[in-house]
């Protein structure tokens, strides 16, 4: 039923977990689609076997952070599913991309505007 395949799971019903976004240390974030409405958003699969005690509570933090930031430049915390194994962080589909790549494409950018500077201000010189 709605098209899941057998490794791609039902999380509480709720949402179809689709392809892999990315993956950290002790989490995957996947796409997933919300059963009933359809809506698109991005699941964070934390593993609860892998966290320490310290990332356990960092963890924690992030989360409490999540729910009460809410600008249109960071991402949204929808809801928490807390299961027995894992904990899901269901957020906001972003656009944009990883915000890592998003960084240093501009610091290319800015590297290449600064190179052409020096190289400018070097002919300038000689000349």
């Amino acid at each position: 039923p709605g098209g899941r395949g057998m490794g791609e799971p039902r999380i509480a019903g709720l949402y179809d977990l689709e392809r892999t976004l990315g993956k950290g240390h002790f989490a995957v974030v996947k796409l997933a689609r919300h059963v009933f409405t359809g809506q698109r958003v991005a699941v964070k699969v934390i593993d609860k076997s892998k966290l320490a005690g310290e990332a356990a509570g960092q963890l924690l933090q992030e989360v409490r952070c999540m729910k009460l930031v809410q600008h249109p430049n960071v991402v949204r915390l929808y809801e928490v599913i807390d299961t027995h194994a894992k904990l899901y962080l269901i957020l906001e589909l972003g656009d944009g991309g990883d915000m890592f790549d998003h960084i240093m494409r501009l610091e290319k950018r800015r590297l290449r505007g600064d190179l052409l500077a020096l190289c400018n201000s070097l002919w300038e010189q000689s000349g």
